[in-house]
């Protein structure tokens, strides 16, 4: 409801103004998070009636979108979302050096489209639980939920073979092994075969995985930084270029996930998750550290850096260790 209030165009802002500075709206994808969160949360509370309170939100960000003239992206003629080269900071891999992007995300980035689908399909799914009741309640269904099979039809353009591209300049496709791929595969509606997503993974757990987080970039790019140091230009070059991330271990064990359960069994899928954050498991877990850092170094050792206590690290592995106690053979 907070995050409500300051929506502006479409777009919930990237940081909200409770230290006296303005709101800033340079994040694409914390809007498309956010109407995938209004899905899981109704489908949890099994509630239609935060469906008649939250659809009008999902209806309003999807139209803007759409309809965008304020913000320097656009829909593309095959669906996609295209953020122009002024924009290319407004995913996650946000940090600027003199006003220029250290990882640009110019042109389609593959989980900013992932996003999209899915918060398509997410409106859409309200609208069908709100079908019986409340039919006039999604106004604009049809015509929004009109680009998901273009946005599917499209997305093959981003298979490279074994995993997907990180972006797509025009319908160039940027090759580089980012763990953006794994928010794409992570995501409640897929855009790929099982046989692709287990080939995304493996191909992520063979470049990118290390038992302190997902590395951003592949040690084999010319552009890797192995360790996170240095001065703060020297650091923001490494943030988002090697560094591991603990909070990614969420959607890479989401990918896991995906392909295994019902294809092997749970024992089995548990012990896996428990190997994945075996390390944090017995450090946070048990009292050795306080809590689970922002960014470890991308080469062994890996050293704490960044934020020492940072939340999404902790909500990661909160949900993976909730999972594995929780879960039952479905």
């Amino acid at each position: 409801r907070k995050y409500s209030r300051f929506i502006q165009n479409g777009l919930i802002p990237n940081m909200l103004a409770e230290t006296g500075r303005a709101a800033n709206y340079d994040t694409v994808d914390a809007t498309l998070w956010y109407i995938i969160l209004l899905y899981k949360v109704g489908k949890a509370k099994q509630q239609v009636a935060f469906y008649q309170e939250t659809i009008h939100l999902a209806e309003e960000i999807l139209k803007a979108i759409i309809g965008n003239r304020t913000y320097p992206f656009r829909i593309r003629e095959d669906g996609l979302i295209e953020l122009e080269e002024e924009f290319a900071h407004a995913t996650w891999m946000d940090v600027r050096l003199n006003g220029k992007a250290v990882t640009p995300r110019n042109g389609a980035p593959v989980e900013i489209n992932a996003l999209w689908y899915n918060a398509i399909r997410c409106y859409e799914a309200m609208c069908k639980a709100l079908g019986k009741c409340c039919p006039d309640k999604c106004t604009a269904v049809d015509s929004i939920v009109a680009y998901a099979p273009r946005i599917e039809a499209t997305f093959r353009k981003y298979w490279t073979g074994e995993y997907l591209a990180d972006r797509l300049v025009g319908d160039e496709p940027v090759k580089e092994i980012r763990p953006n791929a794994l928010l794409a595969c992570s995501l409640p509606w897929d855009l790929l075969t099982r046989e692709q997503l287990q080939s995304v993974f493996e191909v992520a757990s063979r470049e990118l995985y290390t038992p302190y987080g997902i590395r951003s970039l592949s040690p084999r790019d010319f552009r890797y930084r192995k360790k996170y140091y240095g001065s703060q230009n020297e650091r923001d070059l490494a943030y988002h270029n090697g560094s591991a991330w603990a909070w990614l271990l969420g959607p890479y064990c989401g990918v896991y996930l995906k392909i295994h359960r019902g294809h092997a069994p749970l024992e089995e899928i548990k012990k896996d998750l428990a190997r994945f954050i075996a390390v944090f498991r017995n450090g946070f877990m048990r009292g050795h550290i306080a809590s689970v850092a922002e960014v470890w170094d991308g080469d062994n050792p890996h050293f704490p850096k960044g934020a020492p206590a940072q939340a999404w690290s902790v909500a990661a592995l909160y949900n993976i260790e909730t999972f594995i106690a929780n879960a039952k053979e479905s």
